[in-house]
């Protein structure tokens, strides 16, 4: 179990980083109700479960679309994104680095930075 943001979070079974290896496993169980359009993609009548076919081929796009992202990702400039995400925040002047997440118990805006991907994401807390 290892510390992010003062929290304790456990890798799981795929770990916290996102690999290829980890990405679209297969689980041959539908989540979601069966759909007219993909009756091939199912291997029993009530659509349960898809096909080895379909799975593979699913799969495959899946990996096509994370290769994608992860050669944009890298094509990046890391220097002026870290540059921008500063320009923000010395704009902003409610604006605080959050080290430790038990510290903060107000209700607001926050930024998550994924600095790898050259990412953020935005989202807000409510009390």
């Amino acid at each position: 179990m290892t510390l992010h943001l003062g929290v304790r979070v456990r890798p799981g079974k795929r770990g916290l980083k996102l690999t290829r290896e980890q990405y679209a496993l297969i689980n041959k169980r539908n989540s979601l109700r069966k759909f007219a359009s993909m009756k091939d993609a199912y291997e029993d009548e009530e659509g349960k479960y898809y096909t080895d076919e379909w799975c593979k081929k699913h799969r495959e796009n899946c990996l096509k679309n994370f290769d994608l992202h992860m050669e944009l990702f890298q094509q990046l400039d890391h220097a002026a994104f870290e540059y921008e995400i500063q320009l923000f925040v010395q704009r902003c002047p409610m604006c605080q680095q959050v080290k430790n997440l038990n510290e903060h118990t107000h209700a607001g805006y926050y930024i998550m930075v994924l600095d790898d991907y050259c990412q953020l994401y935005v989202g807000t807390r409510k009390i």
